[in-house]
């Protein structure tokens, strides 16, 4: 250990060597660091900015299409498959199947996509969303009570207000 010290002594040019590496690998590997820790933030928050405007794509899309659907109060057959599929694509993209507010959802989906109105229709009026049925009709009805839905789920969805 004397001979280092000895060494070191004799030459404080190597000292300074010594130190000016060890800061650079230092300063290399905290800036390595640092680097990885943006890019990881910056890859998250766009993400989450992809997943935004996906979704809001979703559910614009979710209720332009269920307007065209029933819009004018006659249904509009060939919308019909545009719905359900803007419907279905709102289901994959919904993972948040613990919110209360879509516990119920897929089914309500499910009975639309089977033009199952009057089922739907007293489910609606069942949660409180009576859209007398007698007086506009099931499909009506149950059209403006999934899309009143879909309005609600939007207004929830944190992705969409992150």
């Amino acid at each position: 250990m004397s001979d280092v010290f000895d060494l070191l002594t004799k030459f404080p040019v190597l000292i300074g060597i010594i130190i000016g590496t060890f800061s650079t690998v230092v300063g290399s590997i905290l800036a390595l660091i640092t680097t990885i820790i943006t890019n990881c933030s910056q890859r998250r928050r766009e993400r989450e900015q992809w997943v935004r405007e996906k979704l809001q794509e979703i559910y614009s899309n979710c209720i332009s299409s269920l307007t065209a659907w029933h819009g004018s109060g006659l249904p509009n057959y060939e919308e019909f498959p545009n719905a359900v599929k803007w419907l279905n694509i709102l289901l994959i993209y919904h993972s948040n199947i613990s919110n209360k507010d879509f516990l119920t959802f897929p089914e309500e989906i499910s009975l639309f996509s089977s033009q199952n109105w009057k089922l739907l229709a007293e489910k609606y009026n069942n949660m409180g969303l009576d859209y007398n049925a007698n007086f506009i009709g099931e499909p009506l009805a149950a059209t403006k009570g999934l899309m009143n839905r879909v309005i609600k789920l939007a207004s929830v969805d944190k992705r969409l207000h992150g």
